[in-house]
C-alpha cells in the first residue's frame, strides 16, 4: 500500500518541512508507514500516518479542522485547500462518505 500526493505543493511542503497535513478517504490504519507515490511513480520516500480528526460531517468539509493546520498543509488558505479536497474527493463527498484529516511525517528519503 502507498500514499499518493497529486497536488505538487503538498509533496513539496512535506519534503521541505518533514510533515504535512492531508485529507484522505480513510483513517490511518496499520500499517501506519506507507511509501510515497507521485502520480504513477514511487518516490523512494516513506511517511508515517496519524489520524487527527474527521474532515467531513454531513457531507460537508469541516472548516474548523482545516483552519487549525492550514499553515502546515502546503496550501495558502483554507478555501484553496477545500477546493482541492472537493476536486480530489468529489465522489466520496457526493456519496456522503467520511473523509479524514491525517498528519504524514517523512521517515525516509532517497530524494535529493
Amino acid at each position: 500500500m502507498w500514499i499518493a500526493f497529486n497536488e505538487p505543493k503538498v509533496l513539496a511542503y512535506l519534503r521541505a518541512n518533514g510533515e504535512v497535513y492531508t485529507v484522505r478517504h480513510y483513517p490511518a490504519a496499520e500499517p501506519y508507514v506507507r511509501p510515497v507515490r507521485r502520480y504513477r511513480e514511487l518516490t523512494g520516500e516513506s511517511v508515517r500516518l496519524e489520524t487527527i480528526a474527521q474532515a467531513t460531517e454531513g457531507g460537508e468539509v469541516v472548516t474548523a479542522a482545516l483552519e487549525a493546520v492550514v499553515g502546515a498543509s502546503g496550501f495558502g488558505a483554507v478555501q484553496e485547500w477545500k477546493d482541492a479536497i472537493t476536486r480530489q474527493h468529489a465522489t466520496h463527498i457526493r456519496d456522503g462518505k467520511q473523509l479524514w484529516l491525517l498528519r504524514a511525517t517523512l521517515l525516509a528519503s532517497q530524494h535529493a
